[in-house]
């Protein structure tokens, strides 16, 4: 059984949120990894840990890291469309920084 990644791009996310957050830009690039599994459908997907990692290393919380893995791997409509899964991620980075 062969794996499959919904998308396993360095994404070099450096944008401004807010001024006045502590987020104000990325420091390390976002990893967005997610195991796919050998279905079509979204049925085991999830984001692997080097992602949740990443994201850790920009300020985002743990907890904040594994919802913004989950909503952006297990999300139908970005599969295999890896410039929506750089956009939803960098939106739910500003989400999860308060910007």
């Amino acid at each position: 059984m062969s794996s499959k990644f919904l998308c396993a791009c360095t994404l070099a996310l450096t944008f401004s949120l807010s001024p006045g957050t502590m987020l104000a830009e990325t420091v390390y690039p976002v990893l967005a990894s997610c195991y796919r599994g050998p279905w079509e459908d979204v049925i085991w997907d999830k984001a692997n840990p080097e992602f949740m990692e990443t994201l850790m290393q920009n300020g985002i919380t743990p907890d904040a890291a594994e919802e913004i893995g989950e909503r952006v791997c297990r999300d139908p409509a970005l599969v295999g469309k890896p410039d929506l899964i750089i956009d939803r991620t960098r939106e739910l980075m500003r989400l999860a920084s308060g910007a």
